[in-house]
């Protein structure tokens, strides 16, 4: 099910992606998205823009490549309730980011000549050369002591036993809240990432891998 949140990623992505085109019958993509390497032939691009080969050549230096991501996390929060009864409860949610990540590439020529000139026969794609945080980042765990697991503590004139450190709403420096309304994020885990490598010219943008 996709929330709002999710719905304005996306069109935030459309307007990054000014142009995009159907996806072409790939030639020879090769792409690690861990490590931004990689290699686009030369027959990938061509198709992309719609270039003869002549268009090829000329225009490759203005080539470039961009690996979009959306990648979505479980947050789980601990919230004070201010019942002393009850002085906590586990609430969860998704968040989700979209991070697109800008690739090093080098032309890679072929040992052929014509007219002169080495013919360029792909791409090679060396590492991720810079990366856009796209909407918000999710929240980062926060610093719990977890030295004590299970203990004993009085929570104004009531005492609970047998306490569990990580059902306790403390906050980053370890103290405890009592009041209600008041959270810390246990847990931010990563649950699915999905994405696409881009080829760029001018202002245009093509899914290509």
């Amino acid at each position: 099910m996709i929330n709002k949140k999710s719905i304005g990623i996306f069109a935030i992505l459309a307007s990054i992606l000014a142009v995009s085109m159907v996806l072409p019958a790939r030639a020879l993509v090769t792409f690690d998205p861990a490590t931004g390497t990689g290699f686009v032939g030369k027959g990938d691009v061509q198709l992309a823009f719609g270039w003869n080969n002549k268009a090829l050549q000329d225009n490759a230096l203005g080539v470039t490549f961009t690996y979009v991501a959306i990648n979505e996390y479980l947050v789980t929060e601990v919230w004070a309730t201010g019942n002393p009864a009850n002085p906590w409860t586990l609430q969860s949610h998704t968040a989700t980011v979209a991070l697109s990540n800008s690739m090093s590439s080098a032309l890679d020529g072929s040992p052929r000549q014509e007219k002169g000139q080495k013919q360029f026969t792909g791409f090679i794609l060396s590492g991720i050369s810079g990366t856009t945080v796209i909407g918000d980042l999710p929240p980062s765990e926060d610093t719990i002591n977890w030295n004590a697991i299970v203990y004993d503590r009085k929570i104004g004139q009531t005492w609970y036993y047998n306490l569990e450190t990580e059902l306790l709403p403390f906050d980053a420096n370890g103290n405890l809240y009592t009041e209600g309304n008041y959270k810390a994020v246990l847990s931010v885990e990563l649950i699915s990432s999905t994405g696409g490598l881009y080829t760029n010219y001018g202002a245009t943008s093509v899914l290509i891998y």
